[in-house]
């Protein structure tokens, strides 16, 4: 393309935007907008003045040449156009049964007004009322309360028809009107004519054609006839002849007994359990009271009153443990005592029983009992089999191969001068004599802090009060009790007032029993270790938890709940206290 038809092009594109400029400029003026500038372009907003209003506005050039125009002068036509007059508005709400109580405000505001039918006031929108009067009517009209009375009372109209044809489809003929559906509905049955209460609710789920009695009724008829071809042939076959209706298997049944040709009355259930029910067979002749008071003494009871029946329980008293108890005397002659009795005698055997399974449990295990087993949890004199020293284990440990003879578990004896080398080691010194064990408490005092504490040498750390670690024995500290009802364990523990020992443990599951109070926290830590020692050394009770346990340490101070309940823990504490602060004194 040469420079010159370039030149006549850019002419013709200037003369056409010229041309469209003027043109733009006439409709904007048509519209009443007077340009500010040149003109930007169909659709790019155009800086305009309008001669109504005379406000700067920027509409674009085909928003204007589509119809609009102004904004501000396009709302003020629009709410012109939509304004309603107040007249016209009252009358329509006179018409939706309301009276107006103050001005109009407007369409979408809510307009103060009085019901006409019940007197009471509403604030309905005015456009939802004349909505609802436009389209002829309906509950949504006027007043709301009145509205859903009125919807209500047709819905339990429409209702009350529909349940009576019901309950006549399922035979039953209401006496009243319609209560609702689960309140009881006086009906008369269509079976037995009696005048019964059903619901609703469980005629029309349940399809209910009769009351309970006549389905009962019906029920044991049904059964009845199912049953009785068989009781007859088991009658038969145990010897007897029916002479009447099969009545049940737990009544009395009129029958001749083939084998004396007496006409008695057996129950099925006992001629199937094989019972001879003839008085003249079985040789069950009605004894005298006599014959019955001399029968319980023989079994160790004495009459308290006269002889009331064999069935009937008779006032006695048992002359094993003086008890009064009431026995039947059919009872006592099948082979039955005292209960009290019986109890005490079953509980004599379990103890023996478990005594013998006791002694076979420490023999398998190379423990040779000394003395009769004291109970699962006590320490039991017995021989290790091995080394033949005499030891006390504990069953409960003992029974899986725990804490059997510790001479020969690989801990020997500490001599007198290993203990006291080893007391120098952890900071303190003797305040009397090694007293030969391990675990055997023993008095010393701390070379820093000059404490006096008493403690086991085994498993023994430095001393509490010294040590920049743990709880400070310095300062007021609590005890407390712990259980984890997930894990069926307990806990005994110490700490400082203020942290937030209490709170992690509740975060694991913990529920905090009991606390109690110290002004030092080396008398909590006494309590704590006297709690300790009593659960390992005298009752034999193991720690129950591991370190995966607790996040926060403590598994050495846990139990088992089946062997020391929460509340047994605290008993422990509140003991150890008492005692710790009797020798105090």
């Amino acid at each position: 393309m040469t420079a010159a038809n370039q030149e006549a092009q850019a002419r013709r594109a200037a003369a056409k935007k010229e041309a469209m400029a003027g043109q733009a400029v006439g409709v904007m003026i048509a519209a009443g907008l007077e340009p500010l500038e040149p003109y930007p372009g169909r659709g790019t907003p155009w800086r305009c003045r309008c001669k109504r209003c005379d406000r700067e506005v920027r509409p674009t050039y085909g928003t204007v040449k589509g119809g609009g125009g102004c904004l501000y002068c396009g709302r003020e036509a629009g709410a012109a156009k939509r304004r309603i007059d107040a007249d016209y508005a009252a009358g329509v709400m006179r018409t939706a049964g309301l009276e107006p109580l103050e001005a109009f405000p407007s369409d979408r505001s809510p307009w103060r007004c009085r019901c006409l039918a019940r007197g009471h006031e509403v604030a309905p929108h005015f456009g939802t009322v004349q909505a609802a009067v436009k389209k002829g009517g309906g509950d949504a009209v006027g007043c709301r309360l009145c509205a859903a009375i009125e919807r209500g009372a047709r819905q339990k109209a429409g209702m009350a028809a529909k349940a009576e044809a019901v309950m006549r489809k399922h035979g039953w003929t209401p006496l009243v009107p319609y209560p609702g559906a689960l309140e009881p509905w006086p009906s008369l049955c269509g079976v037995c004519g009696q005048e019964r209460r059903p619901t609703f609710a469980k005629i029309q789920d349940r399809g209910q054609d009769r009351c309970a009695p006549c389905s009962k009724q019906a029920v044991s008829t049904r059964w009845l006839a199912e049953e009785s071809g068989r009781a007859v042939e088991d009658l038969i076959r145990y010897g007897w002849e029916p002479l009447g209706d099969y009545p049940g298997v737990h009544k009395g049944w009129k029958a001749l007994h083939l084998a004396c040709g007496q006409i008695r009355f057996p129950r099925l259930a006992e001629v199937r359990a094989g019972e001879v029910c003839c008085s003249a067979c079985n040789g069950s002749v009605r004894i005298s009271d006599e014959e019955a008071e001399e029968f319980m003494r023989s079994a160790h009871f004495k009459p308290l009153e006269p002889y009331p029946g064999s069935q009937v329980p008779w006032l006695c008293q048992c002359l094993r443990c003086g008890n009064t108890v009431k026995p039947r005397f059919t009872t006592v002659r099948k082979g039955a005592g005292c209960l009290a009795c019986s109890k005490v005698v079953a509980a004599a055997t379990r103890r023996a029983n478990f005594s013998l399974q006791a002694e076979a449990e420490m023999r398998a295990v190379g423990l040779e009992p000394l003395e009769p087993c004291p109970g699962t949890l006590a320490r039991w004199k017995s021989r290790h089999v091995a080394c033949g020293r005499v030891v006390f284990p504990v069953h409960h440990l003992a029974k899986y191969g725990r804490g059997v003879c510790r001479q020969c578990s690989g801990s020997p004896l500490v001599e007198p001068h290993q203990a006291v080398a080893r007391l120098t080691v952890l900071g303190f010194k003797a305040l009397e004599p090694y007293p030969g064990r391990l675990q055997a408490v023993w008095r010393m005092q701390c070379i820093t802090c000059d404490t006096v504490v008493t403690k086991a040498l085994q498993g023994a750390g430095g001393c509490r009060r010294c040590r920049p670690f743990g709880t400070n024995h310095a300062l007021p500290a609590l005890v407390y009790v712990l259980h984890h009802p997930r894990w069926g364990a307990v806990k005994v523990g110490i700490t400082n007032m203020g942290t937030t020992r209490l709170a992690d443990h509740r975060r694991d599951g913990w529920l905090v029993i009991r606390t109690q109070y110290f002004e030092l926290g080396a008398d909590a830590y006494d309590v704590e270790q006297a709690v300790l020692y009593r659960l390992r050394n005298e009752m034999g009770v193991p720690p129950f938890l591991d370190a995966g346990h607790m996040r926060h340490g403590g598994a050495t101070e846990t139990a088992d709940d089946d062997l020391v309940s929460p509340l047994k823990l605290w008993d422990l504490v509140c003991q150890a206290r008492d005692e710790i602060d009797s020798e105090a004194a």
